[in-house]
């Protein structure tokens, strides 16, 4: 866990310091000439993922991961698989929800056995209407 890092805004401009006192509290500054100049408090670890929700901010390597997966879309056949076989495999406790998790699934499973048997090879891209 990094002791201080930045939390970035959706452009990707750092807005807020975030510096780790202990594994329970952060201090949070926010930059000077930004939106968030005037935020200077102490949080724990619940309240600070709840503010970045709030405010859609990220850290650099929540932006890195989101540039990524924006730039590559459209995951392999293995990746659907593995999505298939985790959708199928969850437990939540809830019936309705476990049945949900496992129907979709059940679908993606189906159409990866059919694109693999339609002579499509396991590292190929899939349209995101799959998913």
């Amino acid at each position: 866990m990094l002791k201080d890092y930045d939390l970035l805004n959706s452009k990707g401009t750092p807005v807020i310091k975030v510096k780790r006192i202990n594994i329970h509290s952060y201090n949070m500054k926010g930059y000077e000439g930004t939106e968030f100049a005037n935020v200077y408090k102490r949080v724990s670890v619940d309240a600070l993922n709840t503010f970045k929700t709030k405010f859609n901010l990220f850290t650099d390597e929540e932006m890195k991961r989101k540039r990524k997966r924006s730039i590559n879309p459209e995951p392999t056949l293995m990746e659907l698989l593995v999505k298939a076989n985790f959708n199928i495999n969850t437990s939540t406790g809830d019936l309705e929800e476990d049945n949900k998790s496992e129907t979709l699934g059940k679908h993606q499973l189906k159409k990866v056995v059919e694109l693999l048997s339609s002579g499509q090879d396991i590292t190929d891209k899939v349209k995101t209407t799959y998913i």
